[in-house]
């Protein structure tokens, strides 16, 4: 976990200097969540708070949850991690799993605030692992059932073409990060769900 305590450190250095604000929307996990700049221009109306840290995996998001999470207070809690778990190679008995740990802490140490989980997406370079990227996101789907207060969010769909392939203007040239225009379908999908997490 050392190679991520750069990013955490300087997440917490940026709380102590800047404390989030009451109710604020909290946006947890991988690089996909920290390079979202337009984060704040998106949901102008709430505050929202960007705790990406990049290259970070499910384990890595249990891991530091205490130290960056619940010093926020968030009244929301939206995640998106995974897909780098897949990238380890790791298997998704493990990856459920630690998607149950995060879920769990998230009911221990927040309470009943709402919590979105984003499904893992289906990114051209991890295309050879999509059968495993669909079980995993089928799985997580059932574990959120365990909690009402949480939501699964289906980023995974709208990200494909109408032959089920990944539409390529939704991702930069490396075809794990996105460009601008797919970061505006994962606005439109959020702020679809945004009256049901209550921001």
């Amino acid at each position: 976990m050392e190679w991520y305590e750069g990013e955490v450190q300087a997440l917490e250095r940026q709380r102590e200097e800047n404390p989030p604000p009451p109710e604020v929307v909290a946006f947890y996990g991988s690089s996909s969540i920290r390079l979202w700049s337009t984060l704040a221009d998106d949901f102008p109306e709430v505050p929202v708070l960007n705790l990406g840290f990049g290259g970070s995996t499910l384990t890595a998001c249990v891991h530091y949850f205490e130290r960056l999470v619940p010093p926020c207070h968030p009244k929301v809690l939206l995640c998106y991690a995974g897909e780098n778990d897949i990238g380890d190679g790791r298997s998704v008995d493990a990856i459920v799993g630690s998607f149950r740990e995060l879920h769990q802490k998230v009911d221990r140490d927040l309470g009943p605030i709402s919590f979105a989980y984003l499904s893992i997406k289906p990114s051209p370079l991890r295309w050879s692992a999509i059968d495993k990227i669909r079980e995993v996101n089928a799985r997580i789907r059932q574990e959120i059932r365990t909690r009402p207060e949480s939501l699964f969010i289906d980023i995974h769909t709208p990200m494909l073409d109408d032959h089920g392939q990944p539409r390529r203007e939704l991702w930069t040239e490396d075809g794990i990060h996105m460009s601008r225009e797919g970061y505006h379908v994962w606005w439109q999908v959020v702020s679809a769900h945004r009256r049901r997490l209550g921001f």
